[in-house]
């Protein structure tokens, strides 16, 4: 090879390595300043996350005020999908070691249920894995409960889950009747997410509190047995 020849070469090389080192520059200049504020926007977006927040559902009471249909509150153990196969593993074995029992574990569509029906003091126990593991989730559940008095119990009626309005309705007898006055109305909160779809600690904010249904009292001609 020549003197001019390499010459030649090292000049075409140089004139690559600048071309290279301006376009980098100019992408750093480009994301970092002219796009920086949509490119955060869009981070928040997809950080941030909505949900509803459950509305407890109202009474039906006889005309002297004794409970016929009234919601008891209690909490539900979930994993988030998106954790790790060899994770997962480790915290099933922990977490059956927890409860002396094995899991439920069945998909709701939002995340694998664990445990049903935890109670408080399971709950003040479970914080060191909550922090070690923030997949795991506690979520409230109401459930409804009914008087036992057969007669009254058959008319009362009954509610189920209703997957488009998200909430318990009533599908029979005074539940179905009521149902509009017994609802009541969700709230919304927002909550911030990691990589790995958890809850970043102390990021949840109450958008819209839930609204608790009304209690109905029944007239006395339609309570008689």
């Amino acid at each position: 090879m020549t003197r001019t020849e390499f010459k030649k070469r090292s000049g075409a090389v140089l004139l690559i390595l600048m071309l290279w080192g301006g376009l980098a520059a100019a992408h750093v200049i480009y994301y970092s300043y002219w796009k920086r504020n949509r490119l955060l926007e869009e981070s928040l977006h997809l950080a941030w996350r909505e949900g509803e927040l459950p509305a407890m559902r109202g009474r039906i009471l006889t005309p002297d005020g004794v409970p016929l249909a009234w919601s008891e509150l209690t909490h539900d153990l979930y994993r988030l999908k998106s954790s790790r196969a060899g994770k997962n593993t480790r915290l099933r074995s922990l977490l059956q070691n927890f409860f002396g029992e094995p899991l439920e574990e069945e998909e709701d569509g939002t995340g694998i249920l664990l445990k049903r029906s935890i109670s408080p003091d399971q709950i003040l126990r479970l914080r060191p894995l909550l922090r070690r593991f923030p997949e795991l989730e506690i979520r409230p559940r109401s459930y409804r409960r009914n008087t036992d008095i057969p007669a009254l119990r058959a008319k009362t009626g009954k509610t189920q889950y209703d997957p488009q309005r998200k909430r318990e309705a009533g599908i029979s007898g005074w539940e179905a009747e009521y149902d509009r006055e017994l609802a009541g109305t969700p709230g919304i909160f927002r909550v911030m997410l990691d990589r790995s779809g958890a809850w970043v600690p102390g990021t949840i904010e109450i958008l819209a509190p839930p609204m608790p249904g009304k209690d109905v009292t029944l007239p006395p001609e339609v309570c008689k047995p």
